[in-house]
């Protein structure tokens, strides 16, 4: 439990990595979120008032324990509030937002990295916040980098239109030129839906929401597959396929 929190919180969601290990565990109750990422800290988001308490492990760095609210605990609360969050990184040019999602060690943080190298602006790192549908283009609100200092990285909060959502896959084969596909809306559903943040899937309305909202998000934002193999001197061939298909720095910020 917590430290200091006097009971131990019972029925936690879990987390597991790519080895079926627990990484994350989550505790809900109407008045706080409590979230555990073992050998990082204990997490405590109240919602009225807002703010969050953090215990360190007596092992762990500060900058893994800011690094770790950024990148889980933030997203999942937002999530809780209402928004629809990927796991995703994003850039941002004149013509909006673009969003690449990505299974661990696809090169997610390289590309980004590359583009942002290139002028274009850090709008997301592992997390993309769509606002909640209003009629129109679906909205993303940015959460730069923490402590992203470049030229042009928007404020957090700011808005933009979300212009295409990219899924990263690795070419298997060192030789194959990277490919460009768009997926159909209902495959495209299928397919972001496992980079979705959600901490309340027992909700049946919450779920329902979630479901409609990302139906109408696959309708209205075309999404891509990215495939490409490793290594740094293949980026600049994936980078303009993306530049040709999509316009990507067109115009950049």
């Amino acid at each position: 439990m917590p430290p200091g929190s006097g009971t131990a919180p019972v029925a936690p969601a879990v987390w597991r990595d790519g080895n079926g290990r627990a990484c994350a565990y989550a505790y809900a109750a109407e008045e706080a979120l409590t979230l555990h990422l073992p050998g990082v800290g204990w997490y405590r988001v109240d919602a009225t008032p807002e703010r969050v308490t953090a215990y360190r492990d007596p092992h762990a760095a500060d900058d893994d324990v800011v690094r770790a609210f950024h990148s889980a605990v933030l997203p999942l609360y937002l999530s809780r509030r209402g928004f629809e969050v990927l796991h995703a990184g994003a850039v941002c040019d004149s013509g909006g937002v673009t969003g690449f999602c990505a299974t661990s060690g696809t090169g997610k943080t390289t590309l980004l990295h590359a583009l942002t190298a290139r002028g274009l602006a850090a709008w997301a790192d592992d997390a993309l916040l769509i606002a909640p549908g209003a009629g129109g283009a679906p909205t993303t609100l940015a959460l730069p980098p923490h402590g992203s200092s470049r030229p042009g990285t928007p404020d957090v909060g700011t808005a933009a239109p979300l212009r295409h959502l990219v899924l990263l896959e690795r070419h298997h084969r060192r030789e194959r030129t990277p490919t460009l596909e768009r997926i159909a809306p209902a495959a495209a559903f299928t397919a972001l839906l496992p980079h979705a943040y959600c901490l309340d899937l027992d909700s049946a309305d919450r779920k329902r929401a979630m479901v409609e909202r990302y139906l109408e998000l696959c309708a209205q934002v075309p999404v891509w597959t990215l495939r490409y193999a490793s290594g740094l001197q293949r980026l600049p061939r994936a980078i303009e396929l993306l530049n040709s298909k999509l316009g990507l720095g067109d115009g950049e910020q």
